[in-house]
């Protein structure tokens, strides 16, 4: 996580931003899997600063994607089209994530995550090490394999009950976001007992990630075509004593950009479905128990 912080920081790598997120988030979800194993009161410290440090990469991460799909339409525009109002919208957002940058340094150094990685690292070594001198007296140890079942049936129990509560016929954007959140933790603990099974194993854990997949997609366009959607209201409203062959010219490409949003979202949905479809015919806690059995 903290090795993406200079390229956070310097605010040009949107790769970095994103890695450090995921990598916070990855952290998050196997200290909640693997809360029991660690003491309480240093755990909720770690795990509330893990929290901190999504939260203030979380809006200059949504900037950053909006502002690739926005150059990257603007890009196969060339010269052909008035992007005068096109490029309005992208200088503004590229201002707000200028503005949220400074946001993004202030909230990281407020945390001193240099002194947090010591602490952490010693948090780590303090608690396996009690585990060790625990295992040591008792004389039993589990091999990490066998501890599978109980991570991971647990996980996609909780999936399957986010699944169900998903209308097939009218998915609410709000309920997949909800089922994408539920899902991160099941493959994050999927990935780290991959080598401990089959092939099999590792079919299912595919599925995960290309459903994972979809639904970032789904939901990146749903964000961008809220701002689209937004940016469009007050441009129209200041742009109504303009007359209208020139308006709608300088219109076009941005509207046709929201038009194409909205033809993404809807294909990406409708393979979506299936794939949601498919998730709730095969139970994934069933496929998961013949997996690691």
């Amino acid at each position: 996580m903290l090795s993406y912080k200079p390229g956070t920081l310097k605010g040009k790598d949107v790769e970095a931003i994103h890695q450090m997120r995921v990598s916070a988030r990855r952290l998050q979800a196997m200290l909640k899997i693997f809360h029991e194993h660690f003491p309480a009161p240093e755990f909720k410290s770690h795990y509330a600063v893990i929290r901190q440090v999504i939260r203030i990469l979380g809006r200059g991460r949504e900037l950053d994607i909006i502002l690739l799909i926005v150059r990257d339409y603007e890009h196969s525009l060339g010269g052909a089209v008035n992007v005068s109002m096109l490029s309005n919208f992208r200088r503004e957002l590229e201002r707000e994530r200028m503005h949220e940058q400074a946001i993004i340094t202030k909230g990281l150094a407020a945390h001193r995550l240099a002194a947090f990685k010591k602490a952490f690292e010693r948090f780590l070594t303090m608690s396996l090490g009690k585990k060790s001198r625990d295992k040591n007296q008792t004389g039993l140890s589990v091999p990490f394999r066998a501890t599978g079942a109980s991570v991971l049936l647990p996980l996609a129990g909780d999936m399957r009950r986010e699944l169900v509560r998903i209308s097939m016929r009218t998915p609410e954007p709000e309920k997949l976001h909800k089922f994408r959140i539920h899902l991160k933790p099941l493959r994050y603990a999927m990935e780290i007992y991959a080598p401990e099974y089959s092939p099999k194993f590792g079919k299912r854990l595919g599925e995960i990630k290309k459903v994972i997949e979809m639904l970032g997609s789904y939901h990146d366009t749903q964000v961008a075509i809220n701002r689209v959607d937004r940016y469009l209201e007050s441009v129209t409203t200041v742009q109504r004593k303009s007359p209208r062959q020139a308006r709608e010219h300088s219109l076009w490409a941005l509207q046709n950009f929201q038009r194409r949003l909205k033809l993404k979202q809807h294909l990406t949905l409708s393979d979506l479905t299936v794939r949601l479809r498919g998730l709730q015919e095969r139970d994934l806690r069933k496929r998961l128990t013949r997996a690691i059995t």
